[in-house]
């Protein structure tokens, strides 16, 4: 990820300060200590007196002209704004009011609008005066830092404002495709109309996950041939595997590690009880948004 943000940063003649964040694996990482970051990034905002500041999660993309989109949207900006959400994960957003007037008459697609519920924190500005009263705010969280501040803006407590369409996407940036579903607007993606990572070259990759962040085949030892079948299906259909070694039955040290009293499953349903479950810790380990989970039959 900081590579490709590199070369967008790079690209775009922009200038990031990479900010270190709680491990998304960290199973003891509850709504209020991952929110410390926000409030570690609000105090520096304040400490370094800087009148206003983007703050940007690290799976993003780039409208390629965003900086003569962003020179628009400061000119009707208004002066006491404190939050601006560049990025969105809500199709209602702008649907309950009319736009900003803007001085193209019109003209421009990109509106700004009084923020409604814009959900997601991976591409918004905060003002100086925006820092000072969310750290006042934020204390004795419960809820994500996305909710929170959804929560402080539906209650007028905060001066909020959304482009629209977004400026900036999530996206899955690494060796996962860079965007799920190109060209459909989705809960959290949203499609740009000139893509900075596209122009980069690196362009939507092939869908190899369904979607998914991972997928894993539960693949019994014995089984090879199975494996060498899906193995084929997997090159003709371009998906991507992970084979997961399944517990075999006959292993007692395995069964043991599945407490089952008075049960009636048959050991070779506790095996394939502890072969999902193996792959469920495998999932957390890694930090997956998702996967799908296959057996090799």
């Amino acid at each position: 990820k900081y590579e490709k943000l590199k070369l967008m940063e790079n690209e775009l003649s922009l200038t990031f300060e990479f900010f270190p964040t709680i491990s998304q694996i960290n199973s003891e990482s509850q709504p209020s200590q991952k929110t410390y970051i926000n409030h570690n990034i609000y105090q520096s905002i304040v400490n370094h007196n800087y009148r206003s500041a983007l703050i940007l999660e690290d799976s993003i993309d780039f409208e390629f002209n965003i900086k003569s989109i962003m020179v628009d949207i400061h000119r009707i900006l208004p002066p006491n704004w404190e939050i601006l959400y560049l990025g969105h994960c809500n199709n209602w957003e702008g649907k309950s009011g009319e736009p900003l007037p803007d001085y193209k008459h019109g003209q421009s697609i990109y509106k700004l609008f009084i923020s409604y519920r814009p959900y997601c924190t991976h591409a918004y500005a905060v003002s100086h005066s925006g820092a000072l009263k969310l750290l006042k705010k934020l204390v004795n969280l419960t809820a994500p830092i996305d909710l929170e501040l959804t929560n402080i803006i539906t209650a007028n407590e905060i001066n909020s404002y959304t482009i629209i369409p977004p400026v900036i996407s999530r996206c899955h940036i690494s060796d996962e495709p860079i965007n799920l579903y190109p060209g459909r607007d989705t809960l959290d993606l949203y499609s740009l109309n000139h893509s900075t990572l596209h122009s980069l070259g690196l362009n939507y990759e092939l869908n190899n996950t369904l979607g998914f962040s991972h997928i894993y085949v539960i693949n019994l030892i014995n089984r090879q041939d199975r494996r060498e079948k899906l193995e084929i299906l997997a090159k003709k259909l371009n998906l991507k595997f992970e084979f997961f070694p399944a517990v075999s039955q006959d292993d007692e040290n395995e069964l043991k590690e599945l407490e089952v009293k008075n049960s009636i499953l048959k050991p070779s349903q506790i095996a394939c009880y502890l072969s999902h479950y193996k792959v469920y810790q495998s999932i957390i380990q890694h930090g997956y948004d998702s996967a799908l989970i296959l057996e090799d039959d």
